[in-house]
């Protein structure tokens, strides 16, 4: 793979390029430029086409950028390993919370559910006894 400098424009060697992206104080891009154009005649008219290869170039971060990274890994704008780690373990602890709660809602829908089991069992009791009732009434 070839790259080249972003301000010069020269190429650069490969292992110094991925020295300075590993050190974090560089980053490669891929950037399609044209290098060409080349003519095509047609009945209504030649047409330049541009001929576009495709260029690795390497961003060298400013002193600037630099801070600004070191800054945001210091006020932990950059979740470390750790943060991550604590969040997947209190997003474990609230999918156990959330199981638990809907374990004590089946067993209030149960008790829910047996209740009004019984009230049907009364109401139709009730309802037995008024027709027993209306039947001596009749009679």
């Amino acid at each position: 793979m070839e790259i080249y400098d972003e301000l010069t424009n020269e190429k650069i060697d490969y292992e110094e390029a991925m020295d300075i992206v590993n050190s974090g104080k560089g980053a490669i891009s891929s950037i399609n430029i044209q290098v060409g154009v080349e003519k095509k005649s047609f009945p209504s008219g030649d047409i330049d086409i541009p001929i576009t290869e495709q260029r690795n170039y390497l961003h060298k971060f400013s002193d600037e950028e630099i801070e600004f990274q070191e800054s945001c890994k210091k006020e932990s704008l950059i979740p470390t390993n750790s943060d991550l780690s604590d969040s997947a373990v209190d997003l474990g602890q609230g999918v156990s919370d959330n199981e638990d709660a809907l374990a004590e809602l089946g067993d209030y829908t149960s008790q829910l559910e047996e209740r009004i089991r019984s009230q049907d069992d009364t109401i139709a009791e009730l309802v037995d006894r008024i027709k027993a009732l209306e039947g001596n009434d009749n009679g």
